[in-house]
């Protein structure tokens, strides 16, 4: 119970304090390890090296990286002028246009992160592409469903015949 308190302690004291969120759960995490007599330097130091070894937490930045060169290099632009000409006239074309643009982007770069980085240039853009940004997890999720369904097709030996049975 005393390792719980002081964990508290040390939590709310070093956040009042203004310290990075970070360097706080460092500092807490220390000061744990203190207070159970588990004062190896290297076992501290090995959990923040593992901890910090994920292919998952390596992949955002580099996704933000590629919705960054898709930005500079103007793909982005290009796909906002392409839903714009195909939705744009209608009432509402502005929403629409998102919408279609998200749905292009999210099928080519896969990342809701990539979406983000690359469609948002200002805070009106940001503002716009939130909302419909959640169709990115749809996409992916049906692009995944389509590769299975087309690997199983071929892996079976089924023809389009079948394919088509198996739908209806």
């Amino acid at each position: 119970m005393t390792t719980f308190i002081v964990f508290l302690v040390a939590l709310f004291a070093f956040m009042l304090i203004g310290l990075p969120l970070a360097f706080v759960l460092i500092i807490c995490a220390i000061f744990m390890m203190l207070s159970l007599n588990q004062s190896d330097v290297m076992v501290i130091a090995q959990n923040m090296v593992s901890g910090t070894n994920s292919f998952a937490l390596m992949a955002i930045p580099f996704f933000m990286l590629a919705g960054e060169i898709m930005d500079r290099g103007g793909l982005s632009l290009r796909i906002v002028k392409f839903a714009k000409l195909i939705v744009g006239r209608i009432r509402g074309g502005l929403g629409y246009t998102a919408i279609l643009a998200t749905i292009v982007f999210s099928g080519l770069s896969g990342s809701a992160v990539a979406d983000a980085a690359a469609l948002s240039d200002s805070a009106d853009a940001q503002s716009l592409f939130v909302t419909p940004r959640n169709i990115d997890e749809l996409v992916r999720s049906a692009s995944k469903l389509i590769a299975y369904g087309i690997d199983l097709a071929l892996h079976r030996g089924l023809g389009i015949e079948d394919i088509d049975a198996l739908i209806e």
